[in-house]
């Protein structure tokens, strides 16, 4: 009768036991699943510190730490940034096709994402693709093109680029310089006027909004102006 009665409390006690060793495992499994996936499975902005990128010979490699993978064997590739579990990159190795190209880390397949002759603004042939940054809290690609009119004047345009849905929308006026942490958008805008070529900085907000705007540095005066500015 004793061991009748103790008989529940070793069922107690054999569940309890279990049921910890299937927490255990399952963390174990996480962690593994983890590692093995170079820390795709976390957040964007956890994926942009877990990666480090290089670029060696025209080479680009991402390395998580332990190991280290080469993104791009080719030469003709700049600008290699990580963003939300891929390494985007410029690829000029085509004459007049200059594209973004984006490396999936997490299956080790590469693909065009942008490519300048396709975007509707500018011709195809004297479009380039000169900056990309990218944002971990709008979770976009910005990139830059120029295009060079009939008076010799370079026309800078902004755009982005969504990894998760591949959609590619025009943003701005300029060329793309930087993201700060809540969004907002640095772009130096190219000009001319009476006093001579000209760069000056333009802030926008997520939603392409004007925000600050920094003074005009000039870079060629003109004939009529006595000195640079």
């Amino acid at each position: 009768m004793q061991n009748l009665r103790n008989c529940p409390k070793h069922l107690i006690i054999l569940v309890v036991l279990f049921l910890r060793a299937i927490s255990v495992q399952a963390q174990h499994s996480n962690a593994i699943l983890t590692n093995a996936n170079n820390g795709v499975v976390a957040t964007p902005h956890a994926v942009a510190a877990a990666f480090t990128v290089s670029q060696k010979s025209g080479k680009i490699f991402v390395s998580n730490g332990a190991t280290k993978t080469v993104v791009a064997p080719t030469l003709n590739n700049s600008q290699a940034l990580v963003g939300a579990g891929h390494v985007f990159y410029i690829n000029n190795a085509v004459s007049n096709k200059m594209v973004i190209k984006a490396y999936n880390v997490a299956n080790n397949a590469t693909s065009d994402v942008v490519k300048a002759e396709d975007l509707n603004s500018g011709r195809a042939t004297d479009k380039k693709i000169t900056n990309i940054v990218f944002d971990n809290v709008s979770n976009r690609l910005y990139f830059s093109t120029v295009s060079v009119n009939a008076q010799g004047y370079s026309n800078y345009l902004t755009w982005w680029f969504n990894p998760a849905t591949n959609e590619i929308k025009l943003f701005a006026d300029g060329k793309v310089k930087s993201v700060d942490n809540n969004g907002n958008v640095s772009s130096d805008m190219y000009g001319v006027d009476p006093q001579g070529t000209y760069v000056q900085n333009h802030v926008f907000s997520m939603d392409g909004r004007h925000g600050s705007m920094g003074a005009r540095s000039y870079t060629i005066s003109s004939p009529t102006s006595s000195s640079t500015h």
